[in-house]
Parts: C-alpha cells; structure tokens; sequence
C-alpha cells in the first residue's frame, strides 16, 4: 500500500528533491542504520509548527526523502560499475535489505503514537521505510536477471525508485 502510493509534487516538494529546500525540516534518517530518526523527529520542530508551516515542512520532507532515496539508488549504481562491483553491490544491497526490512518490522510493532502530529510523523517513517525496502527489493529482482538486464533497466529509468508515482 504504502510503497505505491503517489507523492504529491508541489512546488516545495519539486525543490527539496532537487535540493533545494526553503524550510531547515529534521532528517528522516533513511539513509543510514536503523533507517529511521523517530525519537529524535518527535522532539523535533516539526510537533509544534503552526499547521501552515507544517504543511509546507511535510512536503519539504516527502521531497527530501525522494532525493535520498535516489541518491541511494543512483549509488548502488555507480558502485555497480566498478570491477566486481555488480556482485560485491548486490551482496550489500541484498544485507542492507535484510536490515531495513527488520527495522522495519521492529518500528512497525512499537505502539503507534496517540497524539495527531506524532502520528504523522510515525506514519512518514513506515511509509518512506517500505518506499525504500519496495524499491530495492524490485532493484534486486532485476539485479538477479544478470548485469545486462539491471544496466537496461537503469538506463531505461525503469527501476522502482525512479519510478515514484507523483501528482500535482
């Protein structure tokens, strides 16, 4: 569910994946072990922004998040290229999946929050968690098709993290 569902590309979003950002919004943390910042996010800024200003810090943190997560992509790429590099990428891809899907799981079963703005919070970091576990679980089936096949498809922008459903 979560993995296909659309982003909405409003002008704060189209800028923050682009890097560009107009609001300072706290990081996610899905870009590095345990691929979430949950405890730090609900003391963050976020909790007590006026509901304007925290319209527009979400969009700004639903673009920054796309932008990580192809950045991400676009690395595993580029480590892909080098001399063994499709092998020894796919083996890190295939333990980082393991990893993030567990802590995953492991966010997914602690108590949701009861508070509205914490729960927005909590809901973004399940949400962007499968986005990511979604998209290199499907980079992994086409890496598994041979390095002929994974190359096409990247170049073709037909990976599932290049792929994000957008809307405006």
């Amino acid at each position: 569910m979560f993995a296909h569902r659309p982003l909405r590309a409003t002008k704060l979003f189209t800028q923050a994946s682009q890097g560009r950002t107009q609001y300072d919004v706290p990081e996610l943390g899905i870009t590095v072990y345990p691929y979430h910042r949950l405890p730090q996010l609900q003391l963050s800024s976020l909790i007590d922004a006026d509901d304007e200003t925290l319209l527009d810090m979400y969009h700004t943190l639903n673009g920054k998040q796309l932008r990580h997560l192809r950045e991400m992509g676009h690395q595993r790429y580029t480590e892909a290229l080098k001399a063994g590099g499709f092998e020894e990428s796919t083996r890190r891809l295939l333990g980082e999946l393991k990893d993030r899907i567990g802590q995953w799981e492991n966010l997914c079963n602690q108590e949701e929050p009861l508070k509205e703005r914490e729960m927005m919070l909590y809901d973004l970091c399940v949400e962007w968690g499968v986005k990511v576990i979604f998209g290199m679980h499907e980079e992994l089936e086409s890496r598994n098709q041979g390095w002929d096949f994974y190359q096409t498809s990247y170049m073709a922008e037909g990976l599932a993290w290049q792929i994000i459903n957008l809307y405006s």
